[in-house]
């Protein structure tokens, strides 16, 4: 297989920019590291997932997730809605969200810093390979060749920094911790730091021990003297738990103590390099056999300004694919917390949105390219973490809909279960999202056929969201339907019922409960109430300008389309907005498909309407209009928004921005090309549905099909050659 390598010719910027768009990422899902590549005093940033503050605390002592009691405020709601005054939802709908006290974020953890001086350097490259999952650092400084090795091993839970040159060299290692109150300690063997966070005294510990053919000396830090080979173990750890209603756990001196009991630093690469490359190379997808020799940030600059060859082009997009692969395995293992908005990595402590947990599109979006590339261990964090929310899910549904059966959350969450609404409704009510990220866990079954797993990690959270559903929805009788209310198109648009984003998720999941129910040979009672309430859900209409109805009022909005760009603003809606919510049906979905092609038609005229760019102009955005659109079997556009998002959503370092970075765009990218090469709906497999005319020529090997299949498939000029399902 190609070596798929990020490289350049400078260090990383010191400062928060150069960690975002130049500084290389690491990681192993639960410790994430951003090397910088410096030569005079090298910065290495790193994070442990669970240092979040928030949460449990003694100065919460009744912390309840942010959840408010605010039935009666809904039921005013919904009698307005239903009397078809929108005016009075609007004005109420501000009562509907949760306090914002104890929410919390994800934290930096701290910087390790090696004090080189090495000032006249020649040679200089550094750079990421994503088939080991190794940062290289090489250079000459006044006649000594250095390098250096950065990985996180997933099995040893650690990361790595080797140190080597060839001639005797000395350095001093410093760690800095990023938060209050820490205490840090050196030794002969190891660095120690610890600490406990102010805001909710969560305890943290990192060790880094040392090895060395050379002298150590401890003064101000430690010194390595005369050493050409030094390694470098880091461990990290809290006492956070994923343990409702206290969230801790173990002593984090304790963990480390059992990791580092069990570790081996003369085998560790070995195995790390092993375990990276069966990961990486499970699914391959190759435009090209060219490989250039030119930077990455060159090759990147090219590609915005039009200048890049053919093959160059073909080159960084098989390049930005597989780094979606990459971002996710480095950022969701077995035992570690889910892919955050920035997957392991943060540098401040305030990040954008807390870097926390988002569930009306963007987590989704994270893991909507695991299961084609067979990376089925990377899923496995989602389903505990969303199994894990049914307990703080069932006080949010008692509080906010009196309901007594079942479990929901809304947009944003943290580890601490906090499952209530955010505290703005505009963005922060969405109880439709726990059902939509439910999706993408029963995904799991659906490729592996694992009915274990389905078992014991997913079909329990799907059942109790279904029977929220079933007590939570109301029949309206002058529609003939099932209606959720309120609900509201993520994030904008008016205060209704029924819109067709949540009819279309909860429509989505019950059809997949009851077939989760029937090959687990659940209650029959059950099952035939979750059929009946779902022919009665009748998410998707055409309106009256052939679009897919967002909303249930929207046929009222009269006027030719100049005119209706006004009402929609009265209406609060944004005409070109980053979400095309009411598409779910075509993608993630499969209810819009060749054989609806009235619904096709009416897709095209509403992702058309949304037009190329979203409001704010995201790269995740993009990523799901590629993903749209081949579902359209079109390839041109899908084309065109892939990349758009390389020319004017990549960072050097090919981190994709909002801004600011968010890994979800580096995924979706990675699922747009994934739905471009095959349509598999589970019955039905098409391959190249959407291929563009850039891509006369190519060779995919290990997609992952649903059913637990995969299939092997070459092209040329747009023909398959060769297919193989096995």
């Amino acid at each position: 297989m190609k070596r798929y390598v990020l490289k350049y010719g400078m260090p990383a910027q010191d400062s928060h920019a150069g960690w975002e768009k130049n500084a290389l990422p690491i990681g192993n899902g639960a410790l994430g590291m951003k090397v910088f590549g410096l030569t005079t005093t090298e910065r290495l940033q790193f994070n442990e997932k669970s240092l979040w503050k928030g949460g449990p605390a003694k100065s919460r002592p009744d912390y309840m997730g942010g959840n408010l009691d605010r039935y009666d405020s809904l039921k005013k709601i919904q009698e307005a809605l239903e009397n078809n005054d929108e005016k009075t939802a609007k004005k109420l709908r501000q009562q509907l969200v949760g306090i914002k006290d104890g929410y919390g974020g994800f934290m930096p953890f701290g910087n390790v810093y090696i004090e080189l001086n090495h000032n006249n350097v020649e040679n200089y490259e550094r750079g990421l390979c994503l088939n080991d999952s190794i940062s290289y650092v090489s250079y000459d400084s006044n006649n000594i060749h250095y390098e250096r090795k950065h990985f996180a091993s997933i099995e040893d839970n650690c990361i790595v920094s080797v140190l080597s040159s060839s001639s005797p060299a000395s350095f001093l290692i410093k760690v800095k911790s990023d938060l209050k109150g820490s205490i840090i300690e050196y030794n002969q063997e190891k660095i120690v730091l610890k600490g406990s966070l102010e805001d909710n005294e969560l305890k943290y510990e990192m060790r880094l021990l040392l090895s060395t053919d050379g002298e150590i000396k401890v003064a101000d830090g430690v010194s390595i003297l005369n050493a050409k080979n030094t390694t470098l173990s880091l461990f990290a750890a809290t006492d956070y738990a994923n343990v409702y209603p206290s969230y801790r756990g173990e002593d984090p001196s304790q963990i480390i103590d059992r990791q580092i009991s069990k570790y081996d630093k003369n085998t560790v690469e070995e195995r790390h390099v092993k375990k990276s490359k069966e990961n990486f190379e499970k699914q391959t997808f190759e435009l090209t056999e060219y490989q250039s020799e030119i930077n990455t940030d060159v090759l990147l600059q090219k590609y915005k300004n039009k200048s890049a060859s053919n093959d160059e082009k073909l080159e960084l997009e098989e390049l930005v694919f597989a780094y979606g692969k990459y971002l996710i395995a480095a950022s969701s293992q077995p035992g570690s917390l889910p892919a955050n908005l920035q997957g392991v990595w943060n540098d401040i402590e305030d990040p954008a949105w807390e870097s926390d947990y988002h569930l009306n599109v963007n987590l989704q979006m994270c893991y909507w390219n695991v299961y084609q590339a067979g990376l089925f261990d990377e899923a496995i964090p989602l389903l505990d973490y969303i199994s894990s929310m049914q307990k703080p899910g069932a006080v949010t549904a008692k509080m906010y809909h009196n309901v007594s059966k079942g479990w929901v959350c809304h947009t944003q969450n943290t580890p601490f279960g906090w499952t209530c609404p955010g505290w703005d409704f505009d963005w922060g009510w969405s109880p439709a999202a726990s059902s939509w990220i439910l999706q993408d866990c029963y995904n799991y079954y659906l490729y592996t056929q694992d009915k274990d797993v389905l078992k014991e990690k997913i079909y329990s959270a799907m059942k109790g969201n279904a029977q929220f559903w079933l007590e939570n929805l109301k029949y309206d009788s002058k529609l003939d339907r099932y209606v959720s209310s309120p609900s509201y198109s993520p994030e904008h648009g008016p205060i209704t019922k029924g819109n067709t984003y949540e009819q279309e998720i909860i429509y989505s999941l019950f059809k997949n409960t009851i077939e989760a129910a029937k090959t687990l040979n659940d209650d029959v009672a059950f099952i035939e109430s979750l059929e009946n309430v779902c022919s009665k859900l009748k998410p998707l209409s055409v309106g009256s300008w052939g679009q897919i109805k967002e909303w249930i009022t929207e046929d009222e909005w009269k006027g030719p389309k100049f005119l209706r760009r006004l009402v929609y603003k009265l209406h609060g809606c944004q005409y070109h907005h980053r979400h095309a919510s009411h598409l779910l049906g075509l993608y993630p979905y499969y209810d819009i498909n060749s054989k609806t092609p009235d619904l096709m038609q009416a897709a095209r005229v509403s992702l058309e309407d949304r037009g190329e760019h979203g409001s704010l102009n995201p790269g995740w955005s993009k990523a799901n209009k590629a993903c749209l659109y081949a579902r359209l079997k079109d390839g041109a556009n899908a084309y065109k928004m892939i990349s758009s998002l390389i020319s004017e959503n990549l960072y050097d370092n090919l981190w994709d921005f909002h801004p600011p970075y968010q890994m979800d765009g580096n995924c979706g990218y990675s699922a747009a090309v994934f739905e471009m090469l095959v349509y598999d709906d589970g019955q039905d497999v098409k391959i190249l549905p959407a291929i563009p005319k850039e891509w006369p020529n190519g060779k995919v090997t290990g997609y992952h099909l649903k059913g637990n299949k995969k299939l092997d498939f070459e092209w040329k000029d747009y023909k398959i050659i060769s297919q193989k399902i096995y």
